[in-house]
């Protein structure tokens, strides 16, 4: 099988690293980290809250020492999956620095993202936190993310409109199509996905953003996409 490049990108506690693991086990695909803890261990017992609460100044440094540890475990690599992503990096950095960095910076930490993500994925995998999963999702508390699902629910937006503002379309999503003749399963609503192909003028790679929390279903989604679009 030909070398693949995904990252998995999502709010904390969506299901990302039991994505990955399960592209690594199912598609053997080296699994690597790229979590802030694992990057920057003097961070691994930090709560995220704490993390988050931090100086400005040291969250502006602390962001751009993530995006190029993320640059020099990624683009090392011609096979590999992983549950961060560059789009981590910016919605995290619009969450914590709009208030008080000039637009102009924002922009270009959006843009050093997007031509990292082109330039060192084949395929990336965003994991949306819809309204329903708010009232409904079971999150792991691991002592350390941000229970509140409010909270996962924003950071989901804000991937969203970086994407939008990258040149995905949100506007034709594709229903799920589940197992068992119409049967839903658990935490299925109105579950569905929308894909694209972002091309950029540093390159191209494939999105798919899923707004299912069946993990079956997510499951089936990725991998027909993979067979069908990465022809794997």
């Amino acid at each position: 099988m030909k070398p693949l490049r995904i990252q998995l990108a999502g709010p904390s506690g969506v299901g990302k690293t039991t994505l990955a693991k399960w592209l690594e086990e199912t598609y053997q695909i080296p699994f690597v980290s790229g979590s802030v803890s694992d990057l920057l261990p003097q961070t691994k017992e930090e709560p995220h809250h704490d993390m988050l609460s931090h100086d400005k100044k040291e969250l502006y440094t602390q962001d751009f020492q993530i995006l190029n540890l993320r640059n020099k475990l990624y683009s090392e690599k011609d096979n590999y999956v992983s549950d961060r992503s560059y789009l981590d990096s910016a919605a995290y950095f619009m969450y914590k620095q709009s208030d008080t960095v000039p637009q102009c910076e924002i922009e270009h930490f959006f843009e050093l993202c997007k031509k990292c993500l082109v330039e060192q994925t084949d395929m990336l995998i965003v994991v949306g936190f819809t309204p329903y999963m708010v009232k409904n999702w079971v999150m792991e508390d691991n002592n350390k993310r941000i229970l509140n699902k409010y909270f996962q629910a924003q950071i989901s937006y804000i991937m969203r409109y970086i994407l939008t503002e990258w040149g995905m379309s949100f506007l034709d999503p594709i229903p799920c199509i589940h197992k068992g003749f119409g049967k839903r399963d658990t935490y299925l609503t109105e579950g569905q996905y929308y894909t694209c192909r972002l091309t950029t003028l540093y390159g191209s790679t494939s999105v798919i953003w899923i707004d299912e929390p069946g993990l079956d279903t997510r499951k089936d989604i990725i991998d027909s996409y993979l067979k069908r679009t990465l022809k794997v």
